[in-house]
């Protein structure tokens, strides 16, 4: 037997982006509209258990991927125990993450067409540029793992 050799490899994070979504829907009801917009089918995911600022959470997550372009979108609502999930983010329903970062042309077309179908007051990328460093680690905590 030869000398054996030892490879180190390094995973990258996953890289995506989050739009932030204002809606008086109910997660089912846009759900389904996300479905219908978008020619998905997302389904609901076991709830994994989170550590965030001390506290354990099971963010309520709804994914799909699409086996042609390898695109994942999942629903993240922003509550738990009617309590927002992330409460510098409190006034936002529910968060789309898509992953892996698509290009941006998917995502301006994304956003439009969600904000063009009038069933969301607000729809946002995410910019965490202006996230203090915590919000960046509990923002992080969360979306890495849904």
């Amino acid at each position: 037997m030869g000398k054996q050799t030892t490879i180190k490899m390094t995973s990258k994070p996953e890289r995506y982006e989050i739009f932030a979504v204002c809606t008086n829907l109910n997660v089912f009801q846009f759900c389904t509209t996300l479905n219908d917009l978008f020619f998905i089918d997302l389904q609901g995911q076991k709830q994994l258990e989170i550590e965030v600022n001390g506290k354990r959470v099971k963010p309520s997550s709804y994914s799909y991927s699409n086996p042609t372009d390898k695109l994942t979108t999942t629903v993240v609502e922003n509550q738990e125990n009617g309590r927002p999930l992330l409460d510098f983010l409190k006034n936002i329903t529910f968060f789309v993450k898509l992953s892996p970062v698509p290009s941006e042309t998917q995502i301006a077309d994304f956003q439009q067409k969600l904000s063009n179908s009038g069933v969301a007051s607000f729809v946002q990328r995410i910019s965490r540029q202006n996230f203090t460093k915590q919000q960046e680690n509990t923002f992080n905590t969360i979306f890495q793992y849904v």
